[in-house]
């Protein structure tokens, strides 16, 4: 009788829901955010004061961002403009609101609080006044500096719209430099970071808007509060950036495109750092005023959770058998959004003991789509034990999102007899031409073009990888080129037996106007031709049994190479094939 050990993981969805108090467990999601912001301060006052005054910069009110009330409290009295306190706003030269408080002949120490009591929406488009200053050097951001510059550049050599631009940026800061709170009260301009490849918050945005600045995009410089992983709001920094069509909102700390609503805007700049409050004095003979820190303390009151990258998820094979040779589950999930964002992904499967039964390949990376994007999670299956039949829940989980799962079976099952093949037209190629290949199983690329048996897709700007699947995992790196010096073609003469002579051609096309020394190889054997318009190659190979059944040719003229392979299906009826079918069955009965 049969032994099931079934495993659960627990699954939080996130729905569109309002949660009256709590703490927010995926700040990504909340699309609507209710707070009060208390901002607190102390001025020591001592001598004869004629007057003081503070500028503290506070929550700004946009089309996201609503203030509900604002109350100014000193020295537990409200100040209302008929005492000896008095408040008004002003607006600094990027359009910020700032508020200006005014103490007349104060004799004592002054306490004061102002309470801002708003509503948050998602920030998805940026929302400040344009200006050239946007554009170029400012504190902490030098957009002229040769290594910046020259960076901006590589980071999106390959990218081909302004959002491809913005978010490759993005996915670089987050990957590349590491969080350190180290470096709190340190220097953070763009320069510094890029050098150290450690920052806070403060430098990546920084470094973002010195690259972004540099790609002829308007950045700013977003300074405020924002819920941290941590359980409580932290002071924060991001940025928002303008193109000639659209404009974005990115954390490249927190890799997200567009930013949720717990990100709270208190002043937009040129660049860091983000200065709370300012003050001056004026008064007789030999007075003192210190202001001091001045802190701010956010009590959330109500938040929606709103997710923004939603689809479906499903294993391309729910089955696999237990065995000792390295195995792989393969989760393919469609994912959708309404326009363009940037997010973490996490794929995680159920939980034996204290760690995941199966371990993803990939724990956690960004991805980034327009609309929608199939994407593909791997997991490494364990060695099981023999006779025991194993359910597993697989997921992934979009940080902006909501989870997505299926469920996979290990039991005992017949493997495959042969391992995943990929054949490829070639392993160069220019960007936008036309790629095929075939597999003996599933085939997709690192950037969601998939088939079943075959593929055939347009190459990106960029090299990428395709991988042959059947239980097991094949992986082939394909070069998109500038340019090629010649096409090539391979075909077999099929049907063919195991037991008999194979057959096959390369066809080399000639794509330059002069002609050129061209050389194959095949199995250590080399054939060197000039060739002016094209030529065809002839081969041919005895199979030592039905496992030798993938041909390559490698191609190359001057500094240029490229390979083609191509698997072959032989028939069945060979003696060979006979022998090996039993030999299998035997290996897979008393091994697997």
């Amino acid at each position: 009788m049969k032994k099931i050990l079934t495993l659960l993981a627990i699954f939080l969805v996130l729905p569109q829901i309002c949660l009256a108090v709590g703490e927010i467990s995926n700040a990504h999601a909340v699309g609507f955010l209710d707070v009060q912001v208390l901002e607190k301060g102390k001025i020591s006052v001592s001598g004869d004061v004629n007057e003081i005054e503070v500028e503290l910069t506070i929550p700004q009110e946009d089309v996201y961002q609503k203030i509900i009330e604002r109350i100014v409290i000193s020295n537990n009295q409200l100040c209302d403009n008929q005492n000896d306190c008095s408040y008004s706003y002003i607006t600094d030269d990027v359009g910020n609101q700032k508020l200006k408080i005014v103490w007349a002949n104060p004799d004592s120490d002054i306490n004061f609080d102002v309470r801002t009591d708003m509503k948050i929406n998602r920030r998805t488009k940026a929302n400040f006044e344009k200006s050239p200053s946007f554009l170029e050097d400012a504190s902490e951001v030098e957009v002229s500096n040769p290594s910046i510059r020259a960076l901006a550049f590589e980071i999106t050599e390959n990218s081909e719209t302004d959002f491809e631009k913005i978010a490759e940026v993005t996915k670089w800061l987050n990957e590349n430099i590491v969080y350190d709170k180290t470096m709190i009260n340190r220097a953070l301009n763009a320069k510094n970071v890029l050098e150290k490849k450690r920052s806070v918050c403060g430098g990546y945005s920084n470094l973002a808007a010195a690259l972004l600045r540099n790609l002829g995009y308007q950045t700013a410089y977003i300074a405020g509060y924002a819920y941290s992983d941590e359980g409580e709001f932290i002071r924060h920094a991001w940025n928002e950036v303008y193109t000639d069509t659209d404009s974005y909102t990115l954390d490249s700390t927190w890799g997200e495109i567009p930013i949720d609503a717990t990100h709270i805007k208190f002043a937009v700049q040129t660049g860091g750092p983000f200065v709370m409050a300012q003050m001056k004095a004026s008064g007789y003979g030999d007075f003192s005023t210190v202001l001091e820190d001045t802190e701010s303390y956010i009590t959330l009151n109500e938040f929606t959770y709103n997710s923004i990258v939603f689809g479906e998820s499903n294993l391309v094979k729910d089955e696999l058998w237990r065995g000792t040779e390295t195995t792989y589950a393969l989760l393919e999930s469609d994912l959708e959004s309404d326009g363009c964002i940037l997010t973490k992904v996490r794929s995680q499967s159920c939980i034996l003991g204290e760690s995941e039964f199966l371990r993803p390949v990939t724990a956690e990376e960004i991805v980034y789509f327009c609309d929608n994007k199939k994407y593909f999670s791997l997991f490494e299956v364990p060695v099981t034990d023999k006779g025991m039949e194993y359910t597993c829940a697989l997921e992934i989980f979009p940080f902006s999102g909501t989870k997505q799962s299926d469920t996979i079976v290990i039991k005992e099952s017949e493997a495959p007899t042969e391992p995943a093949r990929i054949d490829t037209n070639e392993v160069f190629i220019k960007a936008g031409e036309e790629f095929t290949a075939t597999s003996n199983g599933f085939i997709y690329t690192d950037y969601g073009a998939s088939g079943n048996g075959e593929l055939s897709t347009t190459a990106p700007l960029k090299d990428f990888k395709v991988y042959g699947y059947n239980g097991y995992l094949l992986e082939q790196e394909i070069n998109v080129v500038e340019e090629k010096l010649f096409d090539i073609e391979l075909t077999v003469d099929e049907p063919v037996k195991s037991n008999e002579e194979v057959r096959f051609s390369l066809f080399v096309n000639n794509l330059l106007d002069d002609e050129q020394e061209i050389s194959t190889v095949f199995r250590g054997k080399t054939d060197t031709r000039t060739v002016t318009d094209n030529e065809m190659f002839e081969f041919s190979y005895n199979p030592s049994g039905p496992g030798d059944n993938v041909v390559t040719v490698f191609v190359k003229s001057g500094d240029f190479s490229t390979s083609v392979s191509k698997t072959i299906a032989f028939e069945e009826g060979g003696y060979l094939q006979t022998f090996w079918n039993s030999f299998m069955r035997i290996i897979n009965k008393y091994l697997g």
